[in-house]
């Protein structure tokens, strides 16, 4: 639901896709300049760039994911080469 003024919630704006809020940015910027519209536009930049954030975040942990899964296959390879190859018999 959006605020007495027009303007959208925390949770519509969190739930506005890419182009709406694009959009939106072109329309505060299309509009006469003022202060406020200044304040609104870099409200929506803000969020576009919160959304940005969470997308790079979200890969990091991924090849977080990745590198330990690696790491730990590794070990176990290491070991088993060593109990194959190098222990003494």
């Amino acid at each position: 639901m959006p605020l007495p003024n027009g303007l959208p919630s925390n949770d519509e704006l969190a739930s506005m896709s890419e182009a709406e809020v694009r959009s939106q940015i072109d329309k505060f910027l299309g509009a006469q300049p003022a202060d406020w519209r200044m304040m609104l536009v870099q409200i929506y930049r803000d969020e576009l760039a919160r959304r940005q954030q969470d997308s790079a975040n979200a890969t990091m942990l991924a090849l977080t994911r990745q590198m330990r899964t690696m790491t730990g296959v590794i070990l176990l390879l290491t070991i088993v080469n060593v109990v194959l190859f190098a222990w003494p018999s």
